[in-house]
């Protein structure tokens, strides 16, 4: 999974050479991932589609807050994973056709997001729309600085141990700890430890 460089944002002729520099210098497939908030670059759909040409570039994930993207990237593009990057858009991504999901939620509620994924692909939706209504106080943290520091506190809540981060992360704060506990709260009875 690889971010567009770094430091000044590069035009699409730029980013483009970029990945085929990296596909070109490896046999291994190459996910672009389009997080803006992370990179300073936002991807637009019409070069998404460009790089989906490079031999080696099979998939992106697509985080840019625009669950609207994801359809646009899939009619634009053949053959290409397109992935939900962000996990409050996880049913929008589905339901529009998105292949997976890189998801901090299924750290804490793996079964529940194995449900929602399984829901949508048979078209089941009021059903997946119960289970995403249960996900969706957790995903909300995903688009978040602190996303590590959430996920890890609410894989303690579960049984599933994640532990303290690694520096400069600091713990929660008693208010931050509390937005966690009530979303894993909200998972309801069936989260699985």
């Amino acid at each position: 999974m690889l971010l567009p460089p770094f430091g000044y944002e590069g035009d699409a002729r730029e980013i483009e050479a970029f990945y085929r520099a990296v596909a070109e210098s490896t046999e291994l497939p190459i996910m672009a991932y389009n997080n803006p908030k992370a990179s300073g670059t936002d991807m637009r759909p019409a070069l998404i589609a460009r790089l989906a040409e490079i031999d080696g570039l099979v998939a992106i994930k697509e985080c840019s807050g625009d669950a609207r993207r994801l359809a646009e990237l899939l009619n634009a593009t053949e053959d290409f994973e397109v992935l939900v990057g962000g996990d409050d858009w996880a049913l929008e991504g589905f339901c529009a056709g998105a292949t997976g999901w890189i998801s901090g939620v299924v750290n804490v509620a793996p079964r529940e997001c194995l449900e929602l994924f399984r829901l949508c692909g048979e078209g089941r939706l009021d059903e997946a729309r119960a289970v995403y209504g249960r996900i969706l106080p957790l995903a909300r943290l995903d688009m978040h600085p602190k996303l590590v520091q959430f996920f890890k506190a609410g894989m303690d809540l579960v049984g599933r141990e994640g532990g303290p981060c690694r520096p400069p992360r600091l713990e929660l704060t008693a208010e931050e700890r509390r937005r966690v506990e009530e979303a894993v709260a909200a998972l309801g009875a069936g989260v699985v430890g």
